[in-house]
């Protein structure tokens, strides 16, 4: 498990592990439990929207805001999306990967982060460079 805290913009980053799982088809009854452990364990107290894209190895990227996103298990899903990008507090973006590459982009003069699920299509889309 990885995890860092920027202290001057609040911003975490927290890799969970393979202990966890977030696949609807096999943890449906599982995925809340392990959500709310996922939190405990990176100290995240605060956090008013969780957002997480259904991945298709695509090169879509959705800006996250309190008004878009489909009502999920845990917080919001965006359908057809392997990365999210914001510039609102208190939300926690949330990826999915094994042998992909998460991808964490922040720029600290505009306070935006951008999460990436880069597969190998993402890679060659160019997907960190839509963000």
């Amino acid at each position: 498990m990885y995890s860092k805290r920027l202290k001057e913009n609040g911003l975490l980053n927290y890799i969970g592990g393979s202990e966890y799982n977030f696949r609807i088809e096999t943890a449906e009854e599982n995925i809340l439990q392990d959500y709310e452990r996922l939190l405990k364990e990176a100290g995240i107290v605060n956090v008013d929207e969780t957002y997480s894209g259904h991945q298709t190895h695509s090169t879509n990227v959705v800006y996250v805001d309190k008004t878009d996103g489909k009502s999920f298990l845990i917080g919001k899903q965006f359908s057809d999306t392997d990365g999210l990008i914001t510039n609102s507090k208190n939300k926690a973006l949330l990826i999915k990967f094994a042998d992909c590459t998460p991808v964490v982009l922040f720029d600290p003069v505009e306070n935006v982060q951008a999460l990436l699920h880069s597969g190998w299509r993402g890679t060659v889309g160019q997907l960190s460079k839509l963000a």
